[in-house]
């Protein structure tokens, strides 16, 4: 399946930034959108419980690098290693 991400618009981006790292959802800024490699349910239930409401949530298609650099997107746990180029 393609792998998704949440994209969050919020004014309060700041904000949502620090609550969504607390959470350990390494948030990404991107323009004036934080782009978050987890399900938009987890995403809005962070943000809730952090007092933030106002924020639009939607799901878009992970970008190459974000698809790329996912650490978690490997099965066999070798992510990490594509990271980096042998020499």
């Amino acid at each position: 399946g393609t792998t998704q991400v949440t994209v969050v618009h919020t004014s309060e981006w700041a904000a949502a930034f620090g609550l969504l790292s607390a959470a350990g959802m390494q948030p990404a800024l991107a323009g004036r959108a934080l782009r978050v490699r987890s399900p938009v349910a987890d995403v809005a239930m962070t943000l809730r419980a952090g007092g933030l409401d106002g924020a639009s949530l939607s799901a878009a298609p992970a970008t190459l690098a974000e698809t790329f650099f996912d650490p978690a997107a490997s099965r066999d746990g070798a992510g990490a290693d594509r990271r980096t180029v042998p020499a």
